[in-house]
C-alpha cells in the first residue's frame, strides 16, 4: 500500500476549504506599501471547524470554535493598516467590546460590519453623518 503525501493531503484540504467553506470573518488591511502590502486574514467555516486563511501562513487550523481562531491568531488587533472587518458571527457591539487599538492614524477610519468608525484616542467611535441637505 503507498504512502500518504502529507503535503497532497495539506494541499487538497486547503482547496476545499477556499472553495468550499463560508467566510465567517475577514481582516482586510493595507499598509499602503508596495509588494506585499495588502491583504486579508479570513475565517472560514468548514464541516463545523473554523480554518484561518492568513496571508503569510497559508490556511491553518482547524479551530474547534470561532473564539480559539480569533484569540490564538490576535485577529481583533487594529493597526494603521487595517480597513475592515466584516464578521458574521459576532455583532458590531460585541467587536467593538473585543477590539484593540495599536498603532493607529490620527482619525484613521475603519469599517466594523460595514458600519463606519474612526479611531479617536485611540478608541473606535461612530462616524455619525450630520443631517445632509434634502434634495431640491
Amino acid at each position: 500500500m503507498g504512502e500518504l503525501n502529507g503535503d497532497y493531503i495539506v494541499e487538497l484540504v486547503s482547496e476545499w476549504v477556499y472553495e468550499e467553506g463560508e467566510k465567517v470573518f475577514d481582516l482586510y488591511w493595507d499598509s499602503g506599501g508596495p509588494g506585499a502590502g495588502a491583504d486579508n486574514e479570513i475565517i472560514y467555516l468548514w464541516h463545523d471547524l473554523y480554518w484561518l486563511g492568513d496571508s503569510t501562513l497559508g490556511l491553518c487550523g482547524p479551530y474547534e470554535s470561532f473564539e480559539e481562531a480569533l484569540e490564538e491568531n490576535e485577529l481583533l488587533t487594529i493597526t494603521s493598516a487595517t480597513e475592515s472587518i466584516p464578521c458574521d458571527e459576532m455583532s458590531t457591539e460585541a467587536l467593538l467590546k473585543r477590539i484593540v487599538v495599536t498603532g493607529s492614524e490620527p482619525d484613521q477610519k475603519i469599517k466594523l460590519n460595514y458600519e463606519e468608525f474612526v479611531i479617536v484616542d485611540g478608541k473606535l467611535k461612530a462616524v455619525v453623518i450630520d443631517d445632509l441637505p434634502s434634495a431640491i
